[in-house]
């Protein structure tokens, strides 16, 4: 029997660990019990950018660009900004994996699945560290120098 042509391409691959990955994430962040104190300190930075956002948008402790990422998740609650959390948790996943791909790895969906399987990266996620994040930017940064974007990949590190 013959796979698809879809599911013998390695893109499908890193898309359904990525796919994996939100879709736990999104089952730990479903228990009440899950949250970290920097997680809710960043949802409330959040909160503070869209209550005094000029305030908030020059106090550097808020890290002011994760949370305009963040804001239109904040009037919903501490919930919303985890699942937020998880959705760009997942796609740093499958960015890696674009990026690997993109810069000629023969297996792609490697570097998404060591990601993806990290301790310290998926519970960073699902508890709303933003640790994690900036992971994701770093991740997006060589996702765009493969895609020869190299002054957006300065600006996305800032």
């Amino acid at each position: 029997m013959r796979l698809p042509n879809v599911v013998r391409s390695p893109r499908f691959w890193v898309l359904a660990i990525a796919a994996v990955h939100l879709l736990v994430s999104l089952v730990v962040v479903a228990d009440p019990l899950t949250g970290h104190d920097e997680g809710l300190l960043m949802a409330g930075f959040s909160k503070g950018l869209a209550a005094t956002f000029w305030a908030t948008l020059f106090f550097q402790k808020a890290k002011p660009a994760l949370a305009l990422l963040y804001l239109p998740f904040a009037p919903l609650g501490f919930g919303a900004y985890l699942v937020a959390h998880a959705v760009v948790g997942a796609a740093g996943v499958a960015m890696v994996g674009e990026a690997a791909l993109r810069l000629g790895h023969r297996r792609p969906y490697l570097p998404a699945l060591v990601m993806a399987m990290s301790p310290l990266y998926s519970w960073s996620v699902v508890v709303g560290v933003s640790s994690s994040d900036g992971v994701v930017m770093v991740v997006l940064s060589l996702l765009l120098l493969s895609l020869e974007r190299p002054l957006l990949a300065a600006a996305v590190l800032g």
